[in-house]
């Protein structure tokens, strides 16, 4: 839980220069590999994020606080780019609202091994809205580091080994995340699926600034 609540107070929760992803999704044949691989920019991003550039906290898709500090991270940063998404007032303030399938949606992009959502972890960063079944995100201040996919090859067995750069604003490489993608086994059963892929594996690399 203290991960998450450090989270909302953090100043490094920002979020990257958006790929095209807001307007719901485009047909599997309308898109490029490259295409695919942007499309995967929220999992990626948020996850780098829980794990941290220091690389002290591990890819731990079994571990509740992890899941949901990715979760809470790929809704309030990222939660614009899935077509269910929705804004409800809260105090006055804009907060995001999706809906547990568009959540579930976004499970099996973070988690290749994601069967079904955990129970929520006891933290005020995300809520459950019984009555919509829905989850709500609180607001968080955002930074001005942001990351970008700067590699990627295929081994030939259908998956993706890319590398992820974290930079502050001013471009700076702060360090980079090495990440190994698999074909998202829930795809096929998603009508117009946003996430064609699943992270498998996740690593920092705190001292490779570039």
């Amino acid at each position: 839980m203290k991960r998450i609540v450090s989270l909302l107070m953090a100043l490094a929760l920002a979020l990257a220069c958006a790929p095209a992803l807001a307007g719901g999704a485009t047909s599997s044949d309308a898109l490029t590999q490259d295409d695919k691989l942007e499309q995967m920019l929220p999992a990626l991003d948020s996850i780098a994020r829980a794990m941290g550039i220091d690389g002290t906290e591990g890819y731990a898709p079994r571990d509740a606080e992890f899941f949901w500090t990715v979760m809470y991270l790929m809704g309030q940063n990222w939660g614009y780019a899935h077509p269910l998404y929705e804004t409800v007032e809260i105090d006055g303030q804009p907060t995001v609202s999706l809906p547990r399938r568009a959540v579930q949606e976004m499970a099996t992009a973070a988690f290749f091994d994601y069967d079904d959502l955990p129970e929520l972890v006891d933290t005020p960063a995300i809520t459950y809205d019984e009555l919509h079944d829905s989850y709500v995100f609180a607001p968080s201040d955002m930074g001005d580091t942001y990351t970008e996919i700067e590699s990627s090859y295929e081994p030939g067995n259908g998956n993706v080994v890319l590398v992820l750069g974290f930079y502050a604003g001013e471009g700076t490489r702060l360090g980079g995340f090495d990440f190994t993608l698999a074909p998202n086994p829930y795809a096929d059963g998603i009508e117009e699926p946003i996430y064609y892929y699943s992270v498998m594996a996740a690593s920092a690399k705190p001292y490779d600034n570039g």
